[in-house]
């Protein structure tokens, strides 16, 4: 059984997703991260409130500390964020400059202060692979796949392969189409271009050759 917090937490989640129209795992994730600016990342939380950097940049803080400890948090924090620190940041402010700058600057940060975390968060976030079911508007649903980026890539190759492949004057299916059809048929039928080009008509899904 559940403990009474755990119950708790869930139930905020829950309540979180309908005020906010978000799935409950978004919900959830979205109240980890606020928890995180609260309790332990005070110098980001501070120019979050006053509208010094956005709140993808403070994500991406709270996603570069969580794999630290409370110094090292603190450390990367300063680094960024306090400009009488030892040793600031350099050049364009943090909130002046693309979130996208920010996240790979902070993680490269992380990773020459504290090298002994790259296996360590490999290994955890390794450990959360999953398949997730996702249902959506007009019959259709998305199904995603958290897995390591050496497995999605060869996934995504091959699954690109084989969908190039299927194109011909006669195909009408754009590649992006294709690709979910090959995926489809691949983890169906256990086949993927060979039931495409013309073997045996994939089970579930009989229409969708010629979409």
């Amino acid at each position: 059984m559940l403990a009474d917090g755990c119950l708790d937490v869930m139930a905020v989640a829950a309540e979180a997703a309908c005020v906010l129209s978000i799935s409950h795992r978004a919900a959830g994730a979205l109240l980890a991260e606020t928890y995180a600016l609260a309790s332990s990342l005070p110098l980001t939380l501070a120019a979050l409130r006053s509208g010094h950097i956005s709140w993808q940049h403070a994500r991406t803080m709270v996603d570069q500390t969580a794999s630290l400890d409370p110094a090292g948090a603190a450390a990367l924090e300063a680094h960024f964020l306090d400009p009488d620190t030892g040793n600031p940041a350099r050049g364009c402010p943090v909130g002046e400059m693309p979130a996208h700058r920010f996240k790979a600057k902070a993680r490269i940060w992380r990773e020459r202060h504290h090298p002994e975390t790259l296996e360590g968060c490999h290994a955890r976030s390794a450990a959360d692979r999953r398949v997730e079911y996702t249902p959506d508007c007009d019959g259709m649903a998305w199904i995603s796949a958290y897995l390591p980026a050496t497995t999605a890539s060869a996934v995504w190759s091959r699954t690109t392969a084989i969908a190039r492949g299927l194109q011909g004057p006669d195909e009408h299916r754009a590649l992006s189409q294709l690709r979910a059809d090959v995926l489809s048929a691949a983890l169906l039928t256990g086949g993927g271009n060979q039931d495409l080009q013309g073997g045996d008509e994939p089970p579930l899904w009989p229409h969708v050759r010629n979409r």
